[in-house]
């Protein structure tokens, strides 16, 4: 009898919670609101969507448009939106009590002629600009755990962050910043606008994958992650603790730097300057032209010094010096604790 009696009352439990789910799940998600506003006045434009998506897309009128998707209409549930002199915020609204099922997302369509800053910010909602061209004075995306893909954008200032959510760019132009913790980062084209703009990646174990990037500076930093670039133009700025880092083609000069354990293979087309490569445990792998005339410094206390220039080297110990062809005006350094080091000069398919 008790048994059939707490059965009972779990059953009576269960049809309530799952009626009110099963009536968000139900729904289907829609249009329920869209606003028109006027960005005369308006020089920053800032979004909080919290564990919801917002999409930017490319706007056919002067007005802002912001469009609300859901599968359940109720006003509570709808952004609240406040503009206070050249600020307008953009802020998610409530949720229902019973959330499991309960979706929704804002589509914003900016203006063309829109030039001012747009700062969007989730927890675990997306961030998706792919359908928009955007040309702004700054830009900013940061999210805790969401998805980000950036399309194009071109603006003085660009910063990209998230904790462990992803990251993707097809086209970024301008000083550009981008973090993350444990994310994934990608990155297919970013190129320098001002002479001033840098290039800078810090990762802490988040792996990242760079196409082309031009910048008279390129910064890239991490802990214990994997880059791995396609085309660098520019001065290289490497340092991790245990990471790896690889170049395909690099047409510059750099310091790569690995306080631990790491690999480090750079493949230059073209040298601008002095390089140097240093990591405590791991092999260090270089291409350079072969035109270059440079002087060579390699230390290695466990490993060989593999090259294919050994007969103009001298060894003393663990260290093999040189001068590599006629009036060297570059340096090429080096070392590592234990390890191979390896150089070769030709193209990128040397190694």
């Amino acid at each position: 009898m008790k048994k059939r009696l707490s059965a009972v009352i779990a059953l009576l439990l269960y049809i309530p919670a799952a009626w009110i789910q099963g009536q968000v799940i139900q729904e289907k998600i829609m249009p329920v609101n869209s606003r028109e506003i006027d960005l005369s006045e308006i020089r920053e434009i800032r979004v909080s969507a919290g564990r919801d998506t917002v999409i930017i897309r490319d706007g056919a009128s002067e007005k802002l448009i912001i469009r609300e998707y859901m599968n359940k209409n109720r006003e509570q549930y709808y952004a609240r939106i406040d503009s206070r002199g050249p600020v307008l915020t953009v802020n998610h609204g409530a949720r229902p009590v019973f959330s499991g099922g309960f979706t929704r997302h804002m589509e914003l369509y900016l203006p063309a002629s829109f030039r001012g800053t747009i700062a969007l910010d989730t927890s675990g909602g997306n961030i998706d600009s792919t359908a928009a061209v955007l040309n702004l004075s700054r830009f900013s995306a940061g999210t805790a755990s969401g998805i980000m893909e950036i399309g194009l954008v071109t603006a003085d200032s660009i910063g990209l962050s998230s904790t462990s959510g992803s990251i993707a760019c097809e086209g970024l132009s301008g000083d550009t910043e981008i973090s993350t913790t444990s994310g994934s980062v990608r990155i297919n084209n970013s190129v320098q606008n001002r002479k001033e703009d840098r290039f800078r990646l810090t990762s802490t174990s988040g792996p990242a994958e760079l196409g082309t990037i031009r910048f008279d500076e390129i910064i890239l930093k991490t802990t214990s992650a994997a880059i791995r670039c396609g085309e660098l133009a520019g001065t290289v700025n490497y340092s991790a603790t245990s990471g790896t880092l690889e170049i395909t083609a690099l047409s510059g000069s750099g310091v790569f730097r690995t306080s631990g354990s790491g690999y480090i293979t750079a493949a230059f087309g073209r040298v601008s300057g002095d390089i140097s490569a240093h990591t405590r445990n791991g092999e260090i792998q270089l291409v350079l032209p072969e035109d270059l005339s440079f002087n060579f410094s390699a230390e290695t206390r466990e490993g060989p010094v593999d090259t294919d220039f050994p007969d103009l080297l001298k060894t003393q110990g663990t260290r093999s010096t040189g001068s590599i062809g006629d009036s060297p005006r570059y340096t090429v350094t080096a070392e590592t604790r234990s390890g191979a080091i390896r150089i070769r000069r030709g193209n990128t398919e040397s190694l």
